[in-house]
């Protein structure tokens, strides 16, 4: 599913907006603008065909603004290992809410390099409480 020319520069709220699609495997949001997003809770709750996400790596998250907004944001399906890994690397250079714990499911990264050391780096005291996930790939 091709949604890259999507305007999403006023959205301040994408929670849910692709919960239980359970036949999406593969998305790509690479035009989307989440500067002013402040919920991203349970986006991609529960749609477990998903195997590849396109772009979310990219999302700008400094407008989240609570705890929660990233909790089930992915739950089943996963990304790529290398849109996870560049996901971690680009979201742990943003300022976030401090205290959130995501979710992206089955997703993987791969260890010993820049997205473990940026994984770590946002489990660090203030930062996220924890981060679910599929672990090394």
């Amino acid at each position: 599913l091709n949604l890259s020319g999507f305007d999403t520069s006023s959205s301040t709220a994408m929670n849910a907006m692709f919960r239980q699609c359970n036949a999406l495997t593969s998305i790509d949001v690479s035009g989307f603008d989440t500067s002013s997003v402040s919920n991203m809770n349970a986006m991609f709750y529960a749609s477990p065909a998903i195997v590849s996400m396109v772009g979310v790596e990219d999302w700008a998250i400094t407008g989240l603004n609570s705890t929660t907004d990233l909790t089930n944001f992915l739950t089943n399906g996963k990304m790529t290992t290398a849109q996870y890994d560049a996901l971690l690397v680009n979201w742990e250079a943003q300022s976030e809410f401090p205290g959130m714990s995501p979710s992206f499911g089955a997703s993987e990264y791969t260890g010993g390099g820049t997205a473990a050391a940026a994984r770590a780096a946002m489990l660090t005291v203030g930062r996220y409480n924890a981060i679910y996930d599929g672990g090394i790939a």
